[in-house]
């Protein structure tokens, strides 16, 4: 701390900084450092995919216009949901969708990434997949990408409610029985938070959280109460909501759904909430350890509480006084008055009934330490992208920590009349309805609190503030200067995007360019198509993502270490970056892994073919019918294939859902697992008429090894 003062004095006394932003940097940093305390979680990873919003950047850029993403049902989603309906004989007139705030494309997946067969990818929830590259770009947002965590101890804790009525798992059911056992761990809620940690072999606790509309934001309160408790030492929060069949009949509303689709918070005149999708995760470390790395911190959880309605009007509805009382105890944890926020983000709901009920438990809480007025901004973020349900909690946090580091409070919609039944006035509140800088006393931080009510009565309120500051210094890697930029990919398209990416960012960024390399080399993972960029300045680095990316090449040159250091990565190398530095860089926001945008999704037969013929039947209809078209299998330069192996492949690709093989392809590097070598087995036999146990798969792993075992199995029964 010391050091990062005599820093600041230095750089204002050499005119390199002015003189006021420099003191009033030195008093925030005196009060937060008087403010910070041994429990304070830092938040230094952020990926969110929303409607209308790919990136947390775009979601601001939106939330700023004041815009609101309700739309009706996306055409390309709709083409395939109305097919399967069609299938399952709905009438024409049933074929209508509620408007709301939709992700486009729920049906794309990277499986090869993720080791995953395309089989197996189209067989799992859509919400699955899509939390899966939501977490991904989470940790890498962190500097923690790659294999850095595995053997940590890291939890995964996710808000998410399976949903029964529109359900994935149901139209796998319905639309492709045969494919059901192969389905189930990829529609299993337990298993969503899980194959994070199995993919990335994390050690710390591992769970789903269900507490309706607040779950999300309970998953954030038990993971830092785990690192507290010693669960963990870092932990990834998340939560994604999808809805696969948005019928507007009556039969798939909860019945607090408004009239026209949006969600009006705090209006005169609303009468519920609008539905909204999205995926969110952020990751979680203790800010002193946070610190000591250089992580980017994006903001501080200084305390949270959970509570319960208990006896309530009903079941679903909100208890006011539970309300207040997980508020005050949220303050307690966090060790902060109230009269210190300045801004809430609220659960927001725009239900008759539960506005007004949140307002009166907030003002009762805060009536017990303060009588000021008109002191605390208060908004929703449900009215930009309707409501998320488990993922809302988590959308709010998303916001607040946009407005930490754009230092704006951003407006809440659609208010065309505060509601008649609340008195902002004569209260600590005003309703903000207009983007304004959010403002503050020389050396006050900001502090936000965020709410968020489940239908099952769980209660959850949490304070955020905003990071710490962080000093930034320039040093290269080597003696002289140099610098070394890796980019790396699983694929030559990726790596292409990736360049792009990158020089997309410098033509916007000044990032200090040892803090770029640094976490470019220390916080992704390094995959086979590799460059390396060795430039000596920004102009040098411009220059070189100017050319077109070539995998396996090294742009631009240094000195001798730096020249034969790019050289041994792109080659292949396994670079221990660390070593190079004498003093650790801050860590910054990069460019995000380009995942591949392979359609994944169910097999939907046509109405119109009658009844619908099982996939083993199409399938055993190809493999005994001698066509060879399905499958392309190459086995080297003069080698015709023989039947055996067509047959192999045949079998590998109706499990794996690949449509080209080499004879030489692991069966485990597609993406395959015990379960769908068991079938494979069960098919093998079936088609050939032999007996091999269900083990035998283990024992040859390519199509190759595998026809030469069936070939003299045969031989042996002649």
């Amino acid at each position: 701390m010391e050091q990062l003062l005599r820093l600041l004095l230095e750089s204002a006394t050499a005119g390199k900084m002015d003189r006021d932003a420099a003191v009033q940097a030195i008093q925030l940093l005196r009060e937060q450092e008087q403010n910070a305390r041994p429990d304070d979680i830092a938040i230094i990873g952020l990926a969110a995919d929303l409607p209308g919003a790919e990136s947390a950047d775009v979601f601001y850029e939106n939330l700023r216009a004041g815009l609101d993403a309700v739309r009706s049902f996306p055409d390309e989603r709709r083409a395939d949901i109305d097919r399967y309906l069609r299938f399952l004989g709905t009438p024409e007139e049933e074929l209508r969708y509620t408007d709301g705030a939709y992700l486009p494309h729920i049906d794309e997946f990277d499986p090869a990434f993720f080791r995953l067969s395309p089989k197996e990818a189209s067989l799992m929830d859509p919400n699955q997949r899509l939390f899966l590259q939501t977490a991904f770009h989470a940790l890498e947002d962190a500097g923690y990408g790659g294999g850095q965590l595995a053997g940590s101890s890291t939890g995964v804790y996710v808000g998410f409610s399976n949903n029964v009525k529109d359900s994935y798992q149901k139209m796998i059911l319905d639309a492709d029985p045969e494919s059901v056992p192969q389905s189930i761990a990829g529609n299993l809620s337990s298993i969503l938070p899980t194959r994070l940690s199995y993919l990335l072999n994390l050690k710390g606790p591992t769970l789903v959280v269900d507490t309706a509309c607040s779950a999300s934001l309970v998953a954030l309160h038990l993971a830092c109460q785990g690192i507290r408790n010693g669960d963990c030492e870092t932990a990834l929060v998340g939560s994604v909501k999808l809805h696969t069949v948005p019928l507007a009949s009556g039969n798939f509303k909860l019945g607090m759904e408004s009239s026209d689709e949006r969600t009006r918070a705090f209006s005169d005149g609303s009468d519920g909430t609008g539905i909204g999708e999205g995926s969110i995760a952020v990751f979680l470390k203790p800010l002193r350890a946070a610190q000591r790395d250089r992580d980017h911190v994006y903001g501080v959880i200084k305390g949270s509480a959970i509570n319960q309605d208990g006896a309530s009007m009903s079941i679903t509805a909100p208890n006011p006084a539970a309300q207040t009382d997980v508020l005050v105890k949220a303050w307690e944890a966090a060790g902060i008055h109230p009269e210190t926020l300045s801004y809430l983000e609220a659960h927001g709901t725009g239900t008759e009934l539960g506005d007004p009920m949140e307002i009166n438990a907030l003002k009762r809480a805060f009536a017990r330490y303060t009588d000021a007025v008109q002191f605390c901004g208060i908004g929703s973020v449900k009215p930009n992208i309707g409501h998320l349900y488990e993922a809302a909690g988590l959308a709010s946090v998303v916001k607040g920590l946009l407005m930490f580091k754009h230092r704006e409070l951003l407006p809440s919609l659609h208010v065309n009349r505060p509601n008649r039944q609340i008195d902002f006035m004569d209260s600590p509140f005003y309703l903000n309805t207009k983007l304004r800088p959010w403002e503050t006393a020389p050396g006050v931080v900001r502090r936000m609190g965020i709410s968020s009510f489940g239908f099952s009565g769980t209660n959850c309120h949490v304070v955020l503030e905003e990071p710490p500051v962080e000093a930034v210094t320039e040093r290269g890697v080597f003696s002289e200067g140099a610098y070394v930029l890796p980019i790396s990919a699983k694929t030559t398209a990726a790596l292409r995007q990736l360049w792009t990416a990158y020089r997309l960012l410098l033509e916007k960024n000044e990032l200090p360019l040892h803090s770029l390399c640094y976490t470019a080399q220390t916080g992704r993972g390094h995959y086979e198509h590799r460059v390396a960029l060795v430039f000596r300045n920004r102009d040098e680095l411009r220059e070189l993502l100017a050319q077109e990316a070539e995998a396996g090449r090294v742009f631009g040159e240094g000195d001798e270490n730096a020249n034969r250091l790019a050289a041994a990565y792109v080659e292949g190398a396994d670079v221990r970056w660390r070593d190079f530095y004498v003093e650790i860089p801050a860590k910054v926001s990069l460019p995000l892994y380009p995942f591949a945008r392979q359609r994944c999704w169910v097999q939907i037969p046509d109405a119109a073919e009658g009844e619908f013929r099982s996939t083993r039947a199409r399938a055993s209809e190809r493999a005994t019918s001698g066509q060879v078209a399905d499958v392309l299998l190459n086995s080297g330069s003069g080698h015709v294939p023989t039947e055996m192996e067509l047959l192999v492949a045949r079998i590998w690709s109706e499990a794996l859902g690949i449509a080209e093989f080499d004879v030489r392809d692991n069966y485990y590097e597609l993406g395959g697992d015990s379960v769908m070598g068991i079938r494979i087995i069960q098919r093998v036999n079936e088609l050939t008429g032999l007996q091999l146990p269900a083990r035998e798969y283990l024992n040859h792993l390519t199509i190759e090894s595998f026809a030469r075992y069936l070939e003299s199995l045969r031989k042996e029964v002649s």
